[in-house]
C-alpha cells in the first residue's frame, strides 16, 4: 500500500517494500491508507544480558475497586475488574537496572489495561491507590493473556498496578509473575 517515509527533515511518498539501515537516525513511519501497515524492524548487536533472579520477593494483590483486597482463597466474580498489584524487593543490586516483569496466565488472569503509571493524576476515583508510590515505567504492553512491563526500580523496591478480570478458582491458583533483571551496561 502506500505510505510516507520521514527521515529527517524529508518526508517521501512510498509504496510497496522499503529497506533501510539505520545508523542512529530517527526514523517515522506514517501509514495513508485503509489497509494495515506492517513493519519489521531487526537489529544486530550484542544484547544486554538478561539474569532470571530468584531472590526478587514478590506478592500479587488483587484488590476489588473499592480498595478491598481479595482474599487469596475467594473466587474472583466473573466479569467484574479487578486491580492487580505486584510488588517487591530487589536484592543489592547496582544503579541502572531495569526490571523485565511479565504477568499473566493464560484465560485466568486477562489484563484491560497496561501499568498505571507513576504520574497519574486521574486517579481520584481510587483514592487508596497512592500512584506516586508506583514504580516508573519504562515500557508496557498487554494483550488479553498477560502484562509485560520494563521498569526502574526505586531504592530497592518496585511496584505496579494494573486492571484485570481474572478467571480462576481463586488468586492463589494463578501463577507467580515472571521478572528478571536487566542491567544496562550490559553486566
Amino acid at each position: 500500500g502506500k505510505w510516507k517515509l520521514a527521515t529527517g527533515k524529508k518526508t517521501r511518498d512510498m509504496a510497496g517494500i522499503y529497506a533501510v539501515r539505520l545508523n542512529a537516525a530517527a526514523l517515522t513511519l506514517r501509514n495513508g491508507g485503509a489497509q494495515p501497515l506492517t513493519v519489521t524492524f531487526a537489529a544486530r548487536g550484542e544484547a544486554p544480558r538478561v539474569k532470571p533472579v530468584a531472590s526478587i520477593a514478590a506478592v500479587r494483590r488483587i484488590y476489588r475497586i473499592n480498595g478491598v483486597a481479595l482474599s487469596p482463597q475467594a473466587r474472583p466474580a466473573p466479569g467484574e475488574t479487578y486491580i492487580v498489584e505486584v510488588k517487591g524487593r530487589l536484592p543489592a543490586l547496582k544503579d541502572g537496572v531495569k526490571i523485565l516483569l511479565h504477568d499473566g496466565a493464560g484465560a485466568a488472569l486477562r489484563p484491560v489495561s497496561c501499568a498505571l503509571p507513576k504520574k497519574l493524576d486521574t486517579l481520584s476515583f481510587l483514592p487508596w491507590l497512592d500512584a506516586r508510590t508506583l514504580s516508573f515505567l519504562d515500557a508496557c504492553a498487554f494483550t488479553p493473556y498477560g502484562i509485560d512491563a520494563a521498569l526502574s526500580p526505586d531504592g530497592g523496591t518496585f511496584r505496579i498496578a494494573y486492571f484485570a478480570h481474572i478467571d480462576a478458582d481463586s488468586a492463589a491458583a494463578l501463577p507467580p509473575p515472571d521478572m528478571r533483571v536487566v542491567a544496562e551496561d550490559g553486566q
